[in-house]
């Protein structure tokens, strides 16, 4: 992957984009990862990346960002079940029946694999060939596709989740808006995002270099007050977000950080009673068609 970082002059053309949001140009540069340039809508708000590589580069890029290795593959899928076990139990004790689900960028199909196993009848869409493969070696219904591509018809899942997956979109908001078209009347949207700009306003008044933002893989930061907004503003109901868990990383030190973060947010969520949520940690944002 980082040969893609230091080659992506050479792989596709950087583009100056607006605000994917508001369409607003007015932006102001807020932190920089290398060549790559995390901005703030004037106009709205949104954080946003621009320049930012063409589409060529994006497809390519996401041939190679999950890992191909079996035991980094176990990992992987050890550091996000937890997540996934507590989406899944939220989904369930929110819905009356089993019925269809979808999951954006499913990656390996862990989720998916999941939801089966309770009785959905789950399927799941990823750019990722390998990933995609990998996963319906488990008779999983993965397809590599977009949302868009499979053309599903109105009004057709009962669920639709993404995992991490909307921070990487060109055009978030097309993406809520066709999800909201795909959804049942009734149906549930639940995705997780990363909230990082807090986390790099603190670390660049410190000084200390980073790259959170996972630039150019990360194209967007979502707040949770923006989610809201975002959702809501094309006809989600009952919108907000929760802590929903946290992540397992390899490593002692990553390990303990993630644990004490998560344990501390949900705490902090449970005591305020769904008031306060900490800055600079993974939120699930819940939204009913």
């Amino acid at each position: 992957m980082e040969n893609l970082y230091k080659g992506i002059r050479n792989v596709g053309r950087m583009l100056n984009v607006p605000c994917p949001l508001c369409g607003s140009n007015r932006r102001t540069p807020i932190h920089k990862e290398g060549d790559f340039i995390m901005n703030r809508c004037i106009s709205c708000g949104f954080i946003y990346m621009s320049p930012r590589p063409d589409k060529s580069f994006i497809i390519k890029f996401y041939q190679h960002y999950l890992p191909k290795n079996s035991d980094e593959i176990y990992k992987w899928k050890k550091m996000t079940e937890k997540v996934f076990e507590k989406a899944a139990n939220f989904i369930e004790s929110n819905t009356k029946r089993k019925g269809k689900i979808l999951d954006v960028g499913c990656g390996f199909g862990f989720f998916v694999k999941e939801m089966k196993e309770r009785g959905w009848e789950a399927e799941g869409v990823d750019l990722s060939a390998y990933a995609i493969n990998f996963g319906r070696k488990y008779n999983l219904s993965l397809f590599k596709s977009t949302i868009w591509d499979m053309h599903y018809p109105d009004d057709y899942f009962d669920v639709i989740t993404a995992f991490y997956l909307i921070e990487h979109l060109e055009d978030p908001l097309g993406f809520i808006k066709e999800v909201l078209r795909i959804l049942k009347p009734g149906g549930i949207f639940l995705a997780r995002y990363p909230h990082t700009t807090p986390i790099k306003n603190m670390l660049a008044f410190f000084k200390i270099k980073n790259h959170l933002y996972n630039m150019p893989a990360h194209l967007s930061d979502f707040s949770p007050k923006k989610i809201k907004e975002v959702l809501e503003g094309v006809g989600f109901k009952d919108v907000y977000s929760f802590p929903g868990g946290y992540t397992k990383p390899e490593g002692f030190f990553p390990s303990f950080i993630t644990a004490f973060l998560g344990i501390l947010g949900e705490g902090i969520y449970l005591i305020s009673r769904g008031k306060i949520l900490i800055p600079g940690i993974s939120k699930n944002v819940i939204g009913w068609k």
